[in-house]
């Protein structure tokens, strides 16, 4: 309840300042914002993993996560965006469960991946991996980091902050005009 509120008078101060300053001044003014709130995700994900952003043990390697912004159209609003969403989720709840991942059906090779049964032909195929072949991978629990809601509480301190700094710095530009 606490973040919808503080949304809505983010929303009131962002037409309120949009009144007052060109278009121009409002794009600089979200670019502040945007360019605020991705450092801020990028420092809740380096002090979750580390300096590289990157998660391991992923089928394609080590996986980075990043962040970016959208100022929409509007110019009172901003997206930020959060990618891979999926990761993002992972890395701030963490893995409830374990499973084996079974090889799939060279068929199969561009469809989503299905989980065979034990009893299934295809699960007895062995897979070639580094260290030899291997019939199948297993993947087990994991802790959450509360990478996410770090990510978004730093956003939220964050982005007026910066945008202030900016309405301040085109109010003394417009003044020495």
């Amino acid at each position: 309840m606490a973040a919808a509120t503080a949304s809505v008078g983010l929303e009131e101060y962002a037409l309120k300042l949009a009144a007052l300053v060109d278009a121009d001044s409002l794009k600089r003014i979200g670019m502040a914002g945007g360019m605020a709130a991705k450092d801020a995700a990028l420092t809740a994900i380096v002090e979750t993993l580390g300096p590289d952003r990157a998660m391991s043990n992923f089928r394609s390697g080590r996986v980075k996560l990043t962040a970016g912004f959208d100022v929409l159209p509007s110019g009172t609003q901003l997206r930020v965006n959060h990618r891979p969403g999926g990761l993002w989720s992972l890395a701030d709840e963490g893995r409830h469960s374990s499973g084996a991942i079974y090889p799939r059906n060279g068929e199969n090779r561009n469809r989503k991946a299905r989980a065979l049964k034990r009893g299934d032909a295809l699960s007895r195929r062995a897979v070639m991996t580094p260290r030899g072949p291997r019939a199948l991978s297993h993947f087990g629990p994991s802790r959450g980091s509360a990478t996410f809601r770090k990510a978004a509480a730093r956003e939220r301190a964050a982005v007026p902050k910066a945008a202030h700094e900016a309405l301040q710095a085109e109010l003394l530009a417009f003044v020495r005009r």
